[in-house]
């Protein structure tokens, strides 16, 4: 073993004992910490300048023959000593990074600097420095190898077993963190309405916006906005849906790695009809298919949170849109929304809309809503879609006959009776719910 890498060593803990005492200078919680790591230090330090000294004895001329057979040991020389130094470089230059930490541009040289270990971190690198300090000196001070090949094999699986502790509790933290990020967001969970709507949905219905105009859209051949309107209770909220259920099938077909993300605003449901709601929800959809995007939530979070001690205030509506146009962005996003007249505000809604395909020309944003909505994207590239009567007309009428033809209720009338109750649906159908009127 080259005695320059026992010096190196020596010189790494004395620059993270500088770095200690520059700590020590500003915190005052943590001494009993910083003492504990710079004692197991200066043990280490002590070990390896013991070593230092036996492995330079082989270029001290005459002296050298009479003392370096009584002092050195063989235990220098075998694989396990050159992996402990290993071992002893790898924890020191991990340690040395954790501890520097330079002071901002913005504090002076009298505001304190945070200790950047806590007690768990300290006491992971003291029991490391303290199984490396024990071989070192058992190494030194023993000629019996096989004792000191044994220990070296029960300090390997000690780190292996604290290498599988901290895996665990870093993807615990992991855990941790994203759970404290979402209840900051506060989404409201949209999979629940989006089925239920799937479920209702006749299949080979709704083709003349499915075949067409959807997939014109989807391969981003048209305005990056499109809106789909009508009277309440036409379906818009089923053909939404099935536009999402078609898109997801689109995407996954084409391997590709942009999102998608949708929510429904319902006055049914009062959480779904605050515009923070809606983008936390778009927003959490999209970091948990791209998880990535989570880095974007953690540094709004974290600058939000401030002091590591306090907790984080509710997100702003601006933090959110400008995570949403970050997150959505990178992710070239397909968003859909769905009744934005059943919103609180449907001209905030619009607004956050039109932002966001101003600020990320990769989005894509398909809304829904009624008739009375005010066109406020005259500025905005936007398809607007009228549900005419003539094609919601063929879907209503294949609806009808589809329920009455399957619905165990209505299967045992007599036909005469069937095509009486099927014609005056259609006759009747005003945009009011049919499902509604079957139930």
């Amino acid at each position: 073993m080259d005695p320059v890498s026992i010096v190196g060593l020596t010189a790494a803990i004395q620059q993270i004992l500088k770095s200690v005492y520059n700590f020590t200078q500003s915190v005052r919680e943590s001494k009993i910490e910083i003492n504990q790591l710079c004692s197991e230090m200066l043990a280490l330090k002590a070990a390896l300048e013991h070593i230092q000294i036996n492995l330079s004895l082989d270029d001290d001329g005459e002296k050298s023959k009479v003392a370096s057979p009584l002092l050195r040991s063989p235990n220098f020389t075998t694989p396990e000593f050159k992996d402990m130094v290993s071992s002893a470089e790898s924890i020191l230059m991990d340690l040395r990074a954790r501890l520097d930490v330079k002071p901002s541009r913005l504090k002076t040289s009298l505001q304190r600097m945070a200790w950047p270990l806590v007690k768990d971190d300290v006491k992971r690198y003291v029991e490391r420095l303290q199984r490396l300090t024990s071989w070192f000196v058992l190494a030194a001070t023993s000629d019996n190898t096989v004792i000191c090949r044994e220990s070296y094999n029960k300090i390997c699986s000690m780190e292996q077993l604290l290498r599988q502790q901290v895996e665990t509790q870093e993807r615990w933290q992991t855990v941790e963190e994203k759970r404290a990020m979402q209840e900051w967001l506060d989404p409201v969970d949209s999979h629940p309405l989006y089925r239920r709507s799937l479920e209702v949905y006749l299949n080979g219905t709704g083709t003349w916006f499915l075949d067409e105009v959807l997939q014109t859209w989807l391969r981003r051949e048209s305005a990056p906005i499109l809106w789909l309107r009508a009277k309440p209770g036409t379906g818009k909220t089923t053909l939404l849906s099935a536009a999402i259920e078609r898109s997801r099938a689109v995407l996954k077909a084409e391997n590709s790695r942009q999102a998608l993300a949708f929510f429904y605003c319902s006055f049914a449901n009062q959480n779904t009809q605050d515009i923070r709601t809606a983008i936390a929800s778009l927003l959490t959809q999209l970091c948990d298919t791209c998880p990535h995007l989570w880095r974007e939530v953690d540094q709004q979070y974290r600058t939000n949170k401030g002091d590591l001690q306090k907790p984080a205030g509710r997100m702003s509506l601006e933090e959110g849109v400008s995570m949403l146009i970050r997150a959505s962005s990178k992710a070239e996003a397909f968003l859909f929304l769905d009744a934005l007249n059943e919103s609180k505000d449907p001209t905030q809604m619009l607004d956050m809309v039109k932002r966001l395909v101003k600020e990320s020309p990769s989005v894509r944003v398909m809304i829904s809503s009624t008739q009375e909505l005010n066109d406020r994207l005259t500025t905005t590239k936007a398809d607007i879609i009228e549900m005419k009567q003539r094609e919601v007309g063929r879907d209503v009428q294949a609806y009808i006959e589809d329920r009455i033809k399957h619905d165990p209720r209505l299967s045992v009338l007599p036909g005469s009776l069937k095509s009486e109750i099927a014609d005056t649906l259609k006759r009747d159908n005003d945009g009011i719910r049919l499902q509604e009127k079957f139930d």
